[in-house]
């Protein structure tokens, strides 16, 4: 395998999106999300879904009230006086609002080109609030829901075609194909982390530009 870029410097973009109303059947909500707006990299999305049985964001009287204040104040804060610690106060108080209301999170499982409706995802919690969401949802992600030894054989596999990482980063950044079970996406830096793993405990060799090979 031949690294095509420096590995401190591979992209580790994992798109966060917030699902302001939590669907009927979230599954079918959230294939039918990903064919319509995604073409490529659909397996690095994370979804962050809000709590069970809370009624719409935007049925929410208090939530709405604080993020109309809060777009007044910032509208009006060029005016100067008051309004900039106008925008502060309500930006603070729409931020409490909305921070415990995300709880879980969703990542693709199973993907149906054709038939949408019948994506399959993991959906598991997160236990953590605000800007701590995104951190959590990788731990939580690594610990309980990744598959080393998946990641293993196709990554085994895959070096057996002597194909580059960037084409394998490529191949894990979307879903597999015929409804198999999708590969967790880490994000570019975590897998670098675990293929130098990988070779450092001799299941594969990468070729660092021919001027250096890693392995055992």
């Amino acid at each position: 395998m031949d690294p095509e870029e420096n590995p401190t410097q591979w992209d580790s973009r994992t798109p966060v999106i917030v699902v302001p109303e939590s669907p009927d059947d979230e599954n079918s909500a959230l294939g039918e999300w990903l064919k319509t707006n995604l073409s490529v990299r659909r397996n690095t999305v994370r979804f962050l879904l809000p709590k069970k049985g809370l009624s719409s964001i935007y049925l929410d009287r208090e939530v709405v009230v604080q993020a109309r204040a809060a777009l007044l104040a910032k509208e009006w804060q060029a005016e100067g006086g008051d309004y900039r610690q106008l925008k502060l106060k309500y930006e603070r108080q729409l931020t409490e609002a909305l921070k415990d209301r995300f709880d879980r999170f969703a990542v693709l499982d199973r993907w149906n080109f054709a038939e949408p409706s019948k994506c399959r995802f993991q959906i598991a919690g997160h236990s953590k609030q605000g800007r701590a969401i995104p951190s959590a949802i990788q731990e939580t992600i690594l610990s309980t829901l990744f598959i080393p030894e998946d990641f293993e054989e196709f990554v085994v596999n895959f070096a057996d075609s002597g194909d580059s990482v960037r084409k394998l980063l490529d191949e894990l950044a979307e879903p597999r194909a015929g409804g198999a079970e999708c590969i967790i996406w880490l994000g570019e830096v975590v897998i670098a982390e675990k293929l130098e793993e990988l070779a450092s405990r001799g299941s594969i060799a990468v070729n660092l530009r021919g001027t250096q090979m890693l392995q055992r």
